[in-house]
């Protein structure tokens, strides 16, 4: 999770400074960002070694598992979540009222943190669902495909890849001498811009892990449980439309940038 943190704080930077910095962005964010993905890939190491050596955390002794907390929170979802989105609308009124780049700041914040929280909670839950003797498909050739594709297995997510492009193309365009137009002037062409899908993006990442860590960890007294297959289709099929979404505006924006040069 520290991995993560340091991966996702460092990516944010970059997008959000990304018309402050001239003329290269500093070392420091190329360290944080190789200290990022030297954590992840250390802890999916330690993990793999553990379940290897036929170490794991689920028969700890200990009597109470956080997740019954999650499980009500689940059920109370259509209401605590009506609760929420009030409380949105009014940070966002109050935003604007300050300044509209507030404003913008407050909703890319929000669509990070809701995304987190409700793949944390989602993810937590215990949805009771049956594991599948096939949980891809009869097929040898399918189910070799797709296991790389199980983010129960590992961290590393189509988020985690497209988050990490996007980001070591926005810090190498400088250097290389080539000019990316983010579209965060506020007339965007895609009716969004790269740093606000970065937000976007940095809570899929969020959403990946978690479904990881539940899956191999006791995580703050959430015990370590067999996370379902629908579980692991929903994260592909969010991942299709948002991650899809994001690539090709990002490919688009490369192209032209490169072409311009």
């Amino acid at each position: 999770m520290a991995g993560m943190i340091c991966l996702t704080a460092d990516g944010l930077w970059v997008a959000d400074h990304y018309d402050w910095i001239r003329p290269a962005f500093p070392k420091q964010t190329w360290n944080f960002l190789a200290i990022g993905v030297l954590l992840v890939l250390i802890a999916h190491f330690i993990i793999r070694l553990h379940e290897t050596n036929g170490v794991r955390a689920e028969n700890h002794g200990l009597k109470t598992d956080n997740r019954q907390y999650f499980n009500k929170l689940w059920e109370k979802r259509e209401r605590v979540g009506n609760q929420l989105c009030v409380i949105v609308l009014i940070l966002l009124g109050c935003s604007f009222l300050v300044d509209i780049l507030f404003m913008v700041f407050i909703a890319k914040l929000l669509v990070l943190l809701g995304i987190v929280g409700i793949a944390f909670v989602y993810m937590a839950h215990d949805d009771h669902m049956p594991e599948h003797e096939y949980p891809y498909g009869k097929s040898t050739r399918i189910r070799r495909i797709l296991k790389w594709l199980d983010y129960r297995k590992h961290p590393f997510s189509i988020s985690f890849f497209l988050y990490l492009f996007i980001v070591i193309a926005i810090l190498l365009q400088k250097p290389l001498d080539y000019e990316l137009d983010l579209q965060s002037n506020g007339s965007s062409r895609y009716a969004t811009d790269v740093p606000f899908d970065m937000y976007a993006l940095a809570g899929f990442l969020f959403a990946c892990t978690f479904l990881y860590i539940f899956h191999h960890c006791d995580f703050f007294g959430i015990r370590p449980k067999k996370q379902s297959d629908d579980k692991l289709l929903f994260i592909h099929f969010a991942e299709m439309m948002i991650c899809g979404i994001i690539f090709f505006i990002f490919i688009f924006l490369l192209f032209e940038a490169l072409l311009q040069e």
